[in-house]
């Protein structure tokens, strides 16, 4: 998404309150306490609304993916019960909050419809991603012992994607869902065999792996067996990144090793290509949100996810690292009050422990893990 959008699109979000949304565009009332984080319709009680990510959930409802529950944000509940486009809303957000509407300018608008695209693709995969966790029970099993809850499991979204056999039956359901295979996006989700040279140079893709080009192939995130996190973002999946895994002699799922009994390295994990969809992303759990008492900064996203089932905020580097954009959202925009940095013990997580604790300030507490292994 062009990066000024995406700003503009955020603060839409933020200068209106969900609760304030709803209520203006339906006969809903809210209650006026919180019960945890989140705040309750007076009728229909299914309904509430998570006033810090800007997230409703309609427990009564099935979703418009066939979820067992409706979720969404601000766009999501316009787009249904109001009859607006995503345009629409903008502008509906923007007179509403008193902000000017990003002039319409050709380029902004071929840059807002990819960036709605990519995320309506995103969204119809995770759930194909979610379809195929719960679908197979070695991958809730694996989910299981890593100590996750279903709830956990859920909340998070986490999904699976059962490898390069499958991918056709992904390919399908995007087709179904009327989305166009030859978009970028989508590639980035089922890959791509034959002419790929002659695909990247008509879609304007200039800085690519060389070996996209010698295999005539393309991997993608359903490519593989894998356990997918999506990264989640004020109601929306932004982004998804995976851990390889392995099929075990007695039929469980285990964390593919790095290495081979010939020495051979192989990556454990697996991202989506940035000159696709962009750069990486970190990850936030679902227990993120603003004002928090303590905040985790961990490197991988299994500790973020197991830090939101013990009921803590957390977000993980996954790769991207610690800068100035990271330490601005937590103590400036989301007023963190304690930050935590639990890095890995080896070369890297020492050095960016050193460079979080001088971007975060003088209150941060550094964590020390004891015991330094990759779960199994």
């Amino acid at each position: 998404m062009d990066v000024d959008f995406e700003k503009f699109v955020q603060d839409l979000k933020d200068r209106n309150d969900l609760i304030d949304v709803i209520e203006a565009t339906s006969n809903y009332r809210f209650q006026t306490r919180k019960v945890g984080r989140y705040v309750k319709c007076q009728h229909p009680d299914s309904l509430m609304v998570d006033p810090d990510w800007g997230v409703y959930t309609w427990f009564a409802n099935v979703g418009k993916e066939g979820k067992e529950f409706e979720t969404g944000d601000h766009f999501h509940w316009l787009e249904r019960y109001a009859n607006m486009d995503f345009m629409q809303a903008c502008e509906w957000l923007a007179a509403r909050a008193g902000m000017q509407m990003l002039e319409r300018k050709k380029q902004n608008g071929e840059k807002t419809q990819h960036a709605k695209i990519q995320g309506e693709i995103f969204e119809i995969a995770a759930q194909w991603f979610q379809n195929k966790l719960w679908a197979t029970p070695a991958a809730l099993d694996y989910c299981h012992r890593r100590g996750w809850t279903d709830e956990t499991i859920k909340r998070a979204r986490l999904g699976f994607t059962p490898g390069l056999d499958f991918v056709e039956d992904l390919r399908g359901e995007l087709s179904m869902r009327g989305v166009n295979l030859e978009d970028a996006a989508s590639v980035s989700l089922t890959g791509r065999r034959g002419n790929v040279l002659s695909w990247l140079n008509s879609s304007g893709i200039v800085d690519f792996s060389e070996d996209w080009v010698k295999q005539d192939f393309i991997p993608g995130m359903g490519t593989g067996l894998r356990l997918v996190y999506p990264h989640l973002w004020r109601g929306r999946v932004m982004y998804f990144s995976s851990r390889n895994l392995v099929w075990a002699p007695d039929g469980s799922l285990i964390n593919r090793p790095e290495k081979d009994e010939n020495g051979n390295h192989f990556a454990k994990s697996y991202n989506l290509p940035r000159s696709l969809v962009g750069e990486r992303r970190r990850y936030f759990n679902f227990e993120f949100r603003r004002g928090a008492d303590i905040c985790f900064v961990v490197e991988g996203q299994p500790d973020a996810l197991s830090a939101a089932q013990l009921g803590f905020s957390a977000v993980a580097l996954a790769g991207v690292g610690v800068d100035n954009g990271l330490a601005d959202l937590l103590v400036k925009q989301y007023k963190i009050k304690r930050i935590f940095v639990g890095l890995d013990n080896d070369k890297a997580g020492q050095k960016n422990r050193v460079g979080a604790a001088l971007l975060f300030g003088a209150m941060t507490r550094m964590i020390t893990w004891h015991v330094y292994r990759d779960w199994e």
